[in-house]
């Protein structure tokens, strides 16, 4: 009777255990996934230079904003959307990258290998997107959060999702910054169909 008590309680720890851990583990197993399709295609344009596509070193420009403990998760979401869509794409690019984690720049840095990946699908519909719209942020606990991003982009609707930790690096302590940030969702419209065909780019500076 007490072994099979025992088991009981350990099965239910476990379980409690599980539970308690599986944000944790989708948060690592997706930066995982994205720390592998990066490496990936950052050979793929190393095997073709022709489809390095921008051209930027790492003085190139200042960014506006830099991270600091009074933006929110959504601040920082949409200081680096209004990097992607600003016409001035070395400017807009060293904003966006400001805000990527430590953790984050080790995967896609420096800058100019950045700014390569950014150039490429899936990430470029956020620079010509007609219409961006931001979710409400999802804590995942106190210092890791998520946020859904929906881009419409001529006759297509793509659906990243932000993930941010809260930092607890020396430098950057106390600072949400992106750790990675994923395609999740696409959807090819109908003709006729475009909800941002008709639509002004939205105002997404911070």
């Amino acid at each position: 009777m007490e072994n099979a008590n025992w088991r009981q309680q350990l099965y239910t720890r476990l379980e409690y255990a599980a539970w308690f851990l599986r944000p944790t583990i989708v948060v690592v197993i997706a930066y995982c996934i994205t720390l592998l399709g990066v490496r990936w295609w950052y050979a793929d344009q190393a095997r073709d230079p022709s489809k390095r596509s921008v051209e930027l070193t790492d003085a190139t420009a200042v960014p506006r904003h830099v991270p600091n403990r009074q933006l929110t998760v959504e601040d920082v979401v949409r200081i680096q959307l209004a990097g992607l869509q600003d016409t001035d794409r070395a400017r807009g690019i060293c904003q966006c990258f400001a805000f990527a984690s430590p953790a984050n720049r080790i995967a896609t840095g420096p800058l100019v290998r950045f700014a390569d990946m950014i150039a490429q699908p899936p990430y470029h519909q956020l620079h010509e997107a007609h219409v961006v719209v931001v979710g409400r942020p999802v804590l995942e606990d106190t210092d890791t959060a998520r946020v859904l991003v929906v881009a419409f982009w001529e006759q297509q609707i793509e659906t990243f999702v932000w993930i941010l930790t809260r930092q607890t690096d020396r430098e950057y302590s106390g600072c949400w910054m992106t750790d990675s940030v994923l395609l999740v969702d696409h959807v090819e419209l109908g003709e006729g169909d475009n909800p941002g065909q008709s639509a002004e780019r939205p105002a997404l500076e911070a």
